[in-house]
């Protein structure tokens, strides 16, 4: 059995430098991490989860790998608004992994 890499995934999407990420449902943040890359020093990401815990792994993640360019966002995606994220901010948005 063969697990999606997001690396390998985010290279698929068209994602290029300066551009702007949500990433909703973030978890742990592999794609997050992955968008941030793509994305470059230019670029951010949102990475936005209703877990306090997995957004604090997230931040631990980017500081270990000196990525400064996303921000997290605690946020209960079945109200809307509560990411508080301007229409039309980001130039992709993923959904992956969402229960």
């Amino acid at each position: 059995m063969s697990f999606l890499n997001p690396e390998q995934a985010v290279k698929e999407f068209g994602i290029k430098p300066g551009m702007v990420a949500a990433d909703f449902g973030c978890g742990a943040g592999y794609f997050s991490l992955a968008l941030a890359k793509e994305v470059g020093s230019q670029g951010r990401v949102y990475a936005i989860d209703i877990q306090k815990e997995v957004l604090e792994v997230v931040r631990n993640r980017a500081k270990s790998r000196h990525c400064s360019n996303i921000s997290t966002v605690l946020a209960d995606l079945e109200i809307a608004g509560s990411s508080k994220l301007k229409n039309e901010l980001a130039d992709f948005v993923l959904i992956a992994n969402i229960l």
